[in-house]
């Protein structure tokens, strides 16, 4: 990035030249570079070859994002039409906001047969309305390159969008367990289980997995509270009072595994567990253990994601 930051600031003062002899100079020359030097060279007769080894070149981890890479990108388009310049392009769009002309610009495409970020882009510039379309292009991505597990995060986490839950299990079961170690596989898969209502299962996960922390990873621990609570009204309903009020107890914890530390004790806000407490305590005096009461509160707790933090 360097080297092309002080080529570009040559050819924008005309000195071509100079620019190619920066570019040459590049010990490591990726496709953003080859197709630089293809359009640096586009008035002499080395256009030719630069431009045939850009478009025969490898666009994994290439990430153009400046503008004044647009014009390189749309000459090279209009010479050799070639998936590549117009995945840059569509790139250097999309970063830009703009990404209806990002999106034509992968639709008039030759889609590559066995590059999937080409498909996960395209699926990412669509309409959220165009259901159908974003799945095919994420399935894509994810049979291309069965082995990289975020190929098969972006379908899950579509498919959890559109509460395909069964379907969206069945991907990032085999991911999770094929790498224990991997804790955002394993979160979404753990996310995957509660929605199923495997709430033991899911609760396996959470009460061993290890979350490296972030500013503001607390995803983890609200499925985990959620978790938690669910299996707090399943003992419940079977008047396992013992067994629910530990459930109740958990849910109010912050493991440190989780990747979030807990809040000032001012900041949290644990009204829900209070009310479940509660409520398992009183149907183990006597009190009349309604459907509907309990249906409530397993509404309450899979609608409110953050009834820990006030």
């Amino acid at each position: 990035q360097t080297y092309l930051d002080l080529a570009i600031w040559y050819s924008d003062l005309n000195l071509s030249e100079e620019s190619e002899a920066v570019l040459e100079a590049c010990p490591q020359k990726d496709n953003e570079i080859m197709y630089w030097l293809a359009w640096l060279h586009r008035n002499d007769t080395n256009a030719d070859k630069y431009l045939k080894e850009a478009n025969n070149g490898n666009a994994y981890l290439v990430f153009p994002f400046r503008s004044e890479t647009v014009p390189v990108m749309q000459w090279a388009d209009q010479q050799s039409p070639d998936w590549k310049s117009r995945y840059y392009l569509a790139l250097i769009y999309s970063s830009l906001e703009h990404r209806v002309k990002a999106l034509q610009l992968l639709e008039a495409a030759k889609a590559p047969e066995n590059f999937a970020p080409f498909y996960v882009l395209r699926a990412h510039l669509r309409d959220s309305s165009e259901v159908r379309n974003i799945q095919s292009d994420l399935i894509n991505a994810q049979q291309i390159d069965k082995n990289d597990w975020r190929y098969g995060k972006y379908l899950v986490q579509f498919l959890l969008s559109q509460k395909q839950f069964k379907e969206a299990l069945q991907i990032i079961e085999p991911y999770y367990k094929k790498n224990k170690e991997n804790y955002m596989a394993g979160l979404l898969y753990a996310r995957c289980l509660m929605l199923n209502k495997n709430y033991g299962e899911a609760e396996k996960i959470y009460d061993h997995i290890n979350v490296l922390p972030y500013e503001g990873a607390d995803e983890a621990h609200k499925s985990y509270v959620q978790t938690k609570l669910n299996l707090a009204l399943q003992f419940l309903k079977v008047h396992n009072y013992k067994t629910a009020l530990q459930k109740v107890n958990d849910a109010r914890q912050w493991p440190e595994r989780l990747g979030a530390g807990a809040p000032y004790p001012d900041m949290m806000n644990n009204r829900l567990e209070d009310e479940i407490h509660e409520l398992i305590i009183k149907t183990r005096k006597g009190q009349k253990l309604i459907d509907n009461l309990i249906d409530d509160y397993i509404r309450k707790v899979n609608g409110n994601g953050d009834q820990n933090v006030k």
